[in-house]
């Protein structure tokens, strides 16, 4: 499924809001008087009109409940709420409103020009400032356009590397604390993994660190549709072989391979084509090396999401065998400690995989008192 950009930003400037004027705050409605007054400074005090006017602190009692009824009434996504507690809280409220418009057609318009420094640039930061200072203020539908805009401004081709960084930086923000998914937005994973694969192991991409796209990559997977995983199963397959490396092989699989997904998605297109193959890799890897660290993680988000997936009882062996040796813990009484604690980055993961398996007809408890027993 690809999605021209600029047929995306026609869809985008029909769907905007229109913009919000600005506020004009009039003093006379306000009941304001203006005083000219000096901005001379005697002993606390200020001389206006002719006459020193000793300045006392002000205190001003604001109904928070008000502002909150407000912001909740425009349904708002995660925002910032501490913003309620200022006075001028409904004035702030039209300056953000008239902000965010701002850069929202900022960000069409510089595309739609193909002006990407500075102008597409400054407008993508402005936009993943605003959002880190004010939160999710703005709809569920600009949310969703504004993930969709970005995503296609950073996987378009011959983009700028600066531009690049910039969009995942903002993507990153902008998925991050969100529940969204394949069910509400739906993108193309190839572009990602072309994207990403050339700036981690290519070598037409050197500008770029793949490390920086990482966090980016990681979430947008949620976006993809379960049927594409059999096609990204056998795309990772192909590194799985001599003239690869390993961690490649591994690490394409933490970044692309959906994890969250129901028991029947699971069964169907998930992790029943590719769980096999991991653990059978996690048993034979040496603890030293770094991925294989990381592949508890894989198996612990499997396991906590979808607990009936998969009978788990004859992966405890291994499970509490590299827990040991990672802890550098002796097996049994009076013998030598087994393991020198070099694996003790993957404990994290194997908690988590022992904590998702509690309880239930799969649960662990009768493997650990084993272990315990011993």
């Amino acid at each position: 499924m690809r999605v021209h950009i600029s047929s995306f930003i026609r869809e985008f400037m029909n769907t905007c809001s229109t913009s919000v004027q600005a506020t004009v705050v009039n003093k006379a409605s306000c009941g304001l008087k203006t005083v000219t007054c000096s901005s001379a400074h005697l002993g606390g005090g200020r001389l206006c009109g002719g006459r020193m006017v000793q300045l006392k602190p002000s205190f001003v009692v604001v109904d928070a409940a008000v502002g909150v009824k407000r912001d909740k009434a425009r349904k708002f996504g995660r925002h910032e709420k501490k913003f309620v507690l200022l006075p001028y809280h409904e004035v702030l409220s039209c300056e953000l409103d008239a902000r965010f418009e701002h850069i929202k057609h900022g960000l069409v318009t510089a595309v739609l020009v193909n002006e990407q420094r500075p102008a597409l640039r400054n407008f993508i930061f402005a936009l993943k400032t605003f959002v880190s200072t004010y939160g999710f203020r703005f709809s569920r539908e600009d949310h969703l356009q504004l993930i969709k805009l970005l995503y296609l401004i950073m996987v378009r081709k011959d983009q700028w590397e600066e531009i690049i960084m910039y969009s995942a930086k903002a993507l990153e923000d902008l998925m991050n604390k969100s529940y969204f998914g394949y069910q509400q937005l739906e993108l193309d994973w190839e572009p990602v993994y072309q994207l990403y694969h050339s700036a981690s192991y290519g070598k037409l991409m050197e500008e770029i660190e793949g490390k920086n796209l990482r966090n980016c990559v990681f979430r947008l997977k949620r976006f993809y549709k379960p049927s594409d995983a059999p096609k990204i199963w056998d795309k990772i397959q192909i590194h799985l072989s001599p003239v690869y490396s390993t961690k490649e092989f591994c690490d394409l699989a933490l970044m692309f391979l959906p994890v969250k997904l129901t028991t029947e998605e699971h069964k169907k297109f998930g992790a029943s084509l590719w769980f096999d193959t991991m653990w059978k890799m996690y048993e034979v890897v040496e603890m030293s090396d770094k991925w294989g660290s990381e592949l508890p993680n894989l198996f612990a988000t499997l396991a906590y999401s979808n607990p009936d997936f998969m009978d788990w009882t004859p992966l405890y062996d291994t499970i509490f065998t590299r827990s040991i040796r990672a802890m550098g813990l002796s097996i049994r009484e009076g013998k030598v400690a087994v393991g020198d604690g070099t694996g003790a980055e993957s404990l994290g993961g194997l908690a988590r995989m022992v904590v998702a398996t509690l309880g239930g007809p799969y649960g662990y408890v009768f493997a650990h008192n084993r272990m315990l027993e011993e």
